[in-house]
């Protein structure tokens, strides 16, 4: 059967950044190279959905996952002549060409020759400002040239020279790069033999290769290297150079990575060290981290001595890279994806192999296997059905048939007995209730003695900024792990990604503010996950899979009206810091105490007693809850409990009300309150719902508003009451009044008196 256009929409909600070419056509990001702009076509033609991928993704792979949504006919790729898609340039040299690399040895005069020219010639938009970077391999055979230019605006060129040949012997340079195998950019001291480098530095550009190659020039045992293109290029560098080396590198013992500050340049170097692993044997594979500095910071940036000293310093104690352990893979049938248990990160199986940039798993006999489809079939492959997250269930376990894994690893802080004076000064200062002051450490004791255990009472937290809001954050942060205890801002909590909410124990949400315009929804949302069982992980380019809902709630705010929440609310523990901050130095203390002392802290929330602390019971009310109550409150809200309080019109001294009744009387005061609202109110008065009375074709739902009155128990009575107008004498003209009294009632309906009505009581 041929696809249609409701096919395609259907397939747009599973790709992301989707823009429509009208309605046969989308593009969108590819989802085979973990796309962030769009760079993918799909489109309906003929009843035949065509695929392509101007980055050059083979179609298989688009095909395959536009399979692996339900579609498994019809599809195929588009024909390239007809696509609009962008192509990539063609070389601008005669047809018939072939790049050579290395550049053969006979035509060293002209390499000489063009290095000259490209150092004294340059385009009019192009000031001197110049540098050639010469590509060479490790047996220093020449390669191609790098120009890095910069012009008047001070924009950098960086363009590539690469030498070519035709079948007749002619030769020419020309500014194409190769498209893949891309050569490494080597600087060694050429006295040393391959075989006595003991020591890899690698970097992200020419520029900083040659910063290193300086920096480090007293140690000659080091090779300096990087590839060519920037941080998104290095998987289409030939790596494999590496390895003439030696077998296996046997004589290299470390490698230093050096990012350039960016995430672009993290990500790349991370991924460098796993594909590493699969040429040298040493495991000493180390990142170093210069979070510490500008935006894009690289070592070529280094403008004196104690820059160059905190370089150092951060090389000697660079930590050890996350490197792939080919046993700590799980596949998960469910989601059709792998857990690496070493950086908790899930992989599609489709990117599996493409992911770790080479064949590093292995079967049953030790043989490698070349995709991932092998390595699902293989049995020594790690299997579970479903995955979820529970730091009180054990790695693995089964319910009712099927096989879980549990992606918690304890994180364990041995206690240790010491003085915690401090942590008494601080909970004082920012507690100094004692009831506020027991329930805030119970709750947070018993987060960390029974992680994963939900507690039905979220905590508030407001004061002004300083007082040490956050201070609580880190304190169960160091107690149950940094990557179990996340901090996030209220629009990420929005976000209908829920990656940020799995395999949390606490979640904090920091400078939360509900605005009026969503209230609703998001007080909805965060009341259902502090009280629910479970919850759909929903990832970027992963089926959404369902877990337990571990996550305790901590809410971090600098307003007392941050969230909506009314009198009857149960889910929220409230409490203000209404101090002044302290002395900076006094924070300092704490903050010192929390990182050098987490075995002190540990102890000291291990002797909190708990016996009279019950996680599923309402949160105890406080004046800051009662504040946040009033300050959540509307304009209209206020007026409305003040007419109540007065007993003002439309109110009664009976105190029986219609709520529909009750909101067109309160329009008429020009007081606008939604039906949800005026029942929420209702029942924050101690209100009770009686039923229905059917009078005639009417039906009115009754509600008795006062619990302190004893209320009549016939019918008949409850209907007199209820229709039985009051107000102030004078104050209103009967005709303007909502109700219809008794006498208006029996006239309409023809009834001869109220007796005689047809009662019924019917109860929600």
């Amino acid at each position: 059967m041929d696809h249609t256009t409701s096919d395609l929409k259907n397939i747009s909600n599973h790709f992301q950044k989707v823009r429509w070419r009208g309605d046969s056509k989308f593009t969108c990001c590819c989802p085979v190279h973990n796309d962030k702009s769009p760079s993918a076509y799909v489109e309906l033609k003929n009843g035949w959905i065509n695929l392509g991928c101007s980055s050059g993704c083979e179609i298989s792979d688009l095909r395959a996952h536009i399979k692996d949504l339900g579609y498994n006919k019809n599809t195929k790729p588009g024909p390239r002549s007809s696509s609009k898609k962008k192509k990539k340039p063609e070389p601008r040299t005669p047809d018939g060409y072939k790049m050579l690399m290395p550049v053969p040895k006979k035509h060293k005069e002209l390499w000489t020759t063009h290095m000259h020219k490209l150092t004294s010639e340059y385009p009019d938009n192009v000031n001197p400002l110049k540098v050639i970077h010469v590509y060479q391999d490790l047996e220093r055979k020449p390669l191609m040239m790098v120009a890095r230019k910069i012009n008047a605006e001070g924009k950098k060129y960086f363009l590539p020279y690469t030498f070519w040949e035709n079948k007749e012997g002619r030769v020419r340079w020309d500014t194409v790069a190769p498209t893949e195998n891309k050569p490494l950019y080597i600087k060694k001291n050429i006295d040393i033999k391959l075989s006595d480098i003991k020591t890899i530095h690698i970097y992200e550009g020419e520029k900083t290769t040659d910063s290193g190659y300086l920096t480090f020039k007293e140690n000659p045992e080091i090779l300096h290297l990087s590839w060519l293109g920037g941080s998104k290029t290095w998987r289409l560098a030939d790596w494999n150079h590496l390895k003439l080396l030696g077998p296996a590198g046997a004589s290299i013992h470390s490698i230093y990575l050096f990012p350039d500050n960016d995430k672009g340049g993290y990500e790349a170097m991370e991924g460098i060290a796993w594909g590493l692993t699969t040429i040298f044997k040493t495991r000493d594979i180390r990142i170093l981290d210069f979070k510490d500095k500008s935006e894009g910071w690289d070592i070529a940036d280094i403008e004196d001595q104690e820059e160059l000293d905190a370089m150092i310093e951060e090389y000697n104690n660079a930590d050890l890279a996350k490197l792939p352990i080919v046993k700590e893979f799980t596949y998960i049938r469910e989601i059709d994806s792998f857990y690496d248990w070493d950086q908790q990160l899930f992989y599609k199986s489709d990117h599996f192999n493409r992911i770790l940039m080479t064949d590093v798993v292995f079967d049953e006999n030790n043989q490698r296997l070349d995709n991932s489809k092998k390595f699902v079939q293989a049995e020594s492959t790690d299997k579970a059905d479903k995955i979820t997250f529970d730091p009180q269930e054990k790695k693995r376990f089964s319910i009712g048939g099927t096989a879980y894994v549990n992606s918690y690893i304890p994180f364990i802080v041995p206690p240790v007995v010491g003085d915690t004076a401090w942590l008494d000064e601080f909970f004082n200062y920012i507690a100094p209730d004692l009831s506020i002051r027991k329930y805030l450490i119970q709750w947070i004791a018993h987060n960390i003695r029974f992680p994963g255990v939900k507690i039905m009472v979220a905590i508030l937290i407001y004061g002004v900024e300083g007082t040490g809001k956050g201070t609580v954050y880190q304190l169960i942060r160091a107690m149950l792990g940094k990557d179990y205890v996340k901090q996030v801002r209220e629009e990420q909590f929005k976000d209908k990604f829920t990656e940020h909410l799995y395999k949390r124990i606490v979640l904090c949400i920091d400078e939360i503010k509900v605005d009026y315009s969503n209230r609703v929804s998001m007080m909805n949302k965060l009341k259902n996950l502090i009280t629910e069982d479970e919850f759909t992980v929903d990832m970027k380019g992963m089926r959404p899979f369902e877990t337990k809902n571990v996550a305790n709630f901590l809410l971090l705010t600098n307003h007392d009206n941050a969230i909506t929440i009314n009198e009857r609310s149960r889910r929220f523990f409230v409490f203000g810091i209404d101090k002044a901050p302290m002395p900076g130095e006094w924070y300092s203390n704490i903050y010192t105490k929390i990182r050098t002392e987490p075995g002190v802290i540990k102890d000291y929330f291990d002797k909190v007693d708990l016996s009279d602390f019950d996680k599923f019971a309402p949160a105890p009310k406080t004046k800051f809850f009662n504040e946040v109550v009033e300050n959540t409150k509307g304009e209209d809200m206020r007026l409305l409990d003040t007419y109540y309080e007065e007993l003002r019109w439309p109110f009664t001294d009976t105190n029986f009300v219609c709520i529909a009744d009750l909101q067109k009387g309160l329009e008429r005061l020009k007081i606008r309150v939604s039906l949800k609202l005026l029942q929420d109110w209702v029942k924050s008065k101690g209100g009770d719902k009686i039923g229905q009375i059917r009078f005639g074709k009417q039906r009115p739902v009754i509600w008795y508003i006062d619990p302190n009155t004893p209320r009549p128990t016939e019918l008949k009575d409850i209907a007199r009451y209820y229709l039985e107008p009051y107000w102030p004498a004078g104050e209103y003209d009967t005709n303007n009044f909502y109700h219809l009294d008794y006498e208006q009632r029996r006239k309409k309906d023809g009834l001869a008196k109220l007796d005689e009505v047809s009662h019924t009581k019917t109860f929600f």
